[in-house]
């Protein structure tokens, strides 16, 4: 896909060669803490993950994307749960290489994504979600313009406590007015 501010976006495949790179990504407590998925923590086996992948490539109504930063995998993008009718699907970012992390990359990703979702799948909407506490996540929705549309209130059990959930969307002629 496309390069912007030295970042390309490429499909991401069970048999890629940065497998292992995702992999150990998953299994990393500080990467994976917000997300929601405690299963990567315990005992999830790189078929399951794999298999994962497998489907995602699979969907009609998923698209799946390693992140490069200026040549090295760094992260994934996510444009899941595509409702052809309504022309919307949820996105979602995760920055695996801590190196990267706190340098403004995500909102780069994210409109990157924006831009694939409205002008190459033809959608209308675009939604997200992370836990109150992620305040990374939520600058980055912000920053990339989508709009707080609602909390769904401790929603979430993190780490034994529970959080909000916080949603976002942005429509299409948002973008456009903005990009």
């Amino acid at each position: 896909m496309n390069y912007s501010g030295g970042i390309c976006l490429r499909e991401f495949t069970d048999k890629d060669v940065d497998f292992d790179v995702y992999y150990s990504w998953i299994r990393d407590y500080d990467t994976i803490r917000f997300i929601g998925r405690r299963e990567y923590l315990l005992s999830i086996e790189e078929e399951e993950v794999r298999e994962y992948i497998r489907a995602l490539n699979r969907s009609p109504n998923d698209c799946f994307f390693k992140v490069f930063y200026e040549g090295t995998f760094v992260g994934t993008l996510k444009i899941g749960h595509i409702n052809w009718e309504l022309l919307m699907a949820d996105m979602g970012i995760m920055l695996g290489d801590f190196k990267v992390r706190g340098k403004g990359i995500s909102v780069q990703i994210m409109k990157m994504g924006m831009t694939y979702a409205f002008e190459k799948l033809g959608l209308r909407k675009l939604t997200g979600g992370c836990a109150s506490e992620n305040i990374p996540m939520q600058k980055c929705f912000e920053k990339s313009g989508f709009v707080r549309e609602g909390c769904e209130r401790q929603s979430l059990l993190l780490e034994g406590k529970f959080q909000d959930h916080y949603r976002y969307g942005i429509m299409k002629e948002e973008f456009m007015t903005e990009a």
